[in-house]
């Protein structure tokens, strides 16, 4: 919003036109498709808002267009002899924990950080856990035996319901940051590439569910996705014909 303002000159939004739109999004040409996209949407945003609270009378943003980066998501798909590289070459039983359970129920990197003990119940022989995130959507996500035996192990005997699962070593919920690194280690012993971040490991489960035959719908709940178009880019990701 500050370049768009500095672009114009200070001239206020009720005062920008189209005309003066297109020729931002046209002096963006040195950025990334990436940072493009993420400016002119930003902009497009605050116009709805401005019209939605009364401030503006037309929304000038709506026209404009907001470029599409190429979809890389096929380069963040881990293989699942990567996964488990990833798990057993992580000897920190937390940290291995904390792998395993990004996997296993795909989830985001802040609904696992959320997780206290009593988001973890039992089902049957082995147990889910319940996520709560994007959306404000609640869903649970059954484990395999072998997770939720891995889970329980890491309890401590006096934990209570509303202990966080995963702890840093200040006591609180682990922080999203210290994931990140311990993933990024993880994929360094491993011997894998790239930036790998908490979400490649929800991706890799997703595409994995898909190769295993479960359905797009039945992944859509997992990953508690809105739409099943949404959990269909990762057919298109990896696709089994071409």
């Amino acid at each position: 919003i500050a370049r768009l303002l500095a672009f114009t000159g200070g001239k206020s939004l009720a005062a920008t036109t189209l005309a003066d739109l297109q020729t931002f999004a046209d002096s963006l040409a040195a950025l990334s498709t990436g940072s493009r996209k993420r400016t002119i949407n930003a902009v497009k945003s605050l116009l709805s808002f401005g019209q939605k609270v009364g401030y503006l009378r037309f929304n000038v943003g709506a026209a404009l267009k907001a470029p599409k980066p190429k979809n890389t998501l096929a380069q963040r798909i881990l293989t699942e002899a990567e996964v488990h590289a990833m798990i057993a070459l992580t000897k920190k039983q937390r940290d291995q924990v904390l792998l395993r359970l990004l996997y296993a129920s795909a989830g985001r990197v802040s609904e696992v950080c959320a997780l206290t003990w009593q988001d973890a119940q039992p089902n049957g022989d082995s147990g889910q856990v319940t996520l709560f995130g994007k959306g404000e959507k609640t869903r649970a996500v059954v484990l395999s035996r072998q997770t939720w035996q891995a889970l329980q192990a890491l309890r401590p005997a006096a934990a209570k319901p509303h202990d966080p699962i995963f702890t840093s070593q200040k006591g609180g919920h682990l922080d999203a940051s210290q994931v990140h690194r311990i993933v990024r280690a993880a994929a360094g012993r491993a011997g894998i590439a790239g930036n790998v971040s908490p979400h490649w490991l929800r991706h890799s489960h997703a595409t994995h569910a898909l190769d295993r035959g479960a359905s797009v719908a039945l992944v859509r709940d997992t990953l508690g996705h809105s739409s099943l178009s949404v959990t269909s880019m990762y057919t298109h990701a990896k696709p089994s014909e071409s």
